[in-house]
């Protein structure tokens, strides 16, 4: 989907998602295959799937609410510095790192025991809500992130070097 406005509803089984440059109202789920959501101006996003990384890169409204969760797959959330957000974080069998100025609330190292942290950027106003069971979960600056592609992707990757 591209350039939408609105209410956005998309679900598939063993297929990855793709939103680019679109508002309002986001909701992606998917059993088997990544969800990618760029140049994003949505105000309220809820995005998840079982088997695939999922990435968010775009605006944050100021009363926004975003709920990205994977069960085998990083998050990755690339968002302006001068945004205002508070991010709640856990992931189990992943790690996590920013390079956006955070503010903690709580042990770091918890993110990593399956235990809820509480991060704010600015003033906090959004809401983030970001679990993975098995991946990392990173939060960037616009620019500094590195395409999310499946496991599909990168094995028909290998295939075509070794041809």
């Amino acid at each position: 989907v591209e350039n939408a406005g609105g209410k956005i509803n998309l679900s598939t089984v063993n297929q990855g998602i793709s939103i680019a440059g679109s508002s309002g109202e986001i909701s992606a789920e998917t059993v088997n295959g990544p969800i990618v959501l760029s140049d994003m101006r949505a105000s309220s996003v809820e995005a998840g799937t079982i088997n695939g990384n999922l990435a968010y890169e775009g605006t944050v409204a100021n009363d926004g609410r975003y709920r990205l969760t994977s069960h085998n797959g990083g998050i990755t959330v690339a968002i302006p510095e001068s945004s205002n957000a508070t991010f709640a974080v856990r992931t189990y069998n992943g790690g996590f790192n920013s390079n956006l100025p955070l503010k903690a609330e709580g042990d770091v190292n918890d993110v990593r025991r399956g235990r809820r942290v509480v991060f704010t950027l600015g003033t906090g106003n959004a809401e983030f809500e970001l679990e993975s069971f098995s991946g990392g979960i990173r939060l960037r600056k616009p620019g500094t992130v590195v395409p999310t592609s499946s496991r599909k992707d990168k094995q028909a990757d290998k295939d075509k070097d070794k041809q």
